[in-house]
């Protein structure tokens, strides 16, 4: 989590030089980080493992409470011994992926309280640990 951390820690950063100076936008800024300093900000997905067979669709489960009205949801793909690749980000207004993870594969919609992960047609490589995460700084 170290990754997601340090880019949540430079959206911090950049966010606050935007706004140093500017009352108003800093009164903004402080609004939207005082609930994650709170903790009413949370992302969970269910532990344990999903194991399913080559060919197959996985739908990997996320759900998230958030008090702000622009959530921004990651996924991330952790390999064995590498770091976290991010999948894909979703908002209400807008849906990316990464060039690798094409939208053929890997899908997820974002809803009210959740942020499932679809990965259709398997491949063995799709063994990973995935993470869900949620950045209501943007």
């Amino acid at each position: 989590m170290g990754l997601i951390d340090m880019q949540w820690n430079s959206d911090l950063k950049t966010k606050f030089r935007e706004v140093s100076g500017k009352t108003e936008k800093l009164g903004q800024f402080l609004r939207e980080l005082i609930p994650k300093c709170k903790g009413e900000e949370k992302v969970t997905q269910p532990p344990g493992d999903v194991i399913l067979t080559q060919g197959q669709t996985a739908t990997l489960k996320c759900t998230f409470t958030t008090i702000s009205s622009t959530p921004h949801l990651f996924w991330y793909k952790q390999e064995v011994n590498s770091y976290p690749k991010f999948i894909l980000r979703r908002s209400r207004s807008s849906a990316d992926n990464s060039p690798e993870f094409v939208k053929d594969r890997f899908d997820a919609e974002l809803k009210d309280s959740s942020v499932p992960l679809m990965i259709q047609d398997l491949h063995v490589c799709d063994s990973a640990v995935y993470y869900c995460y949620n950045n209501i700084m943007q």
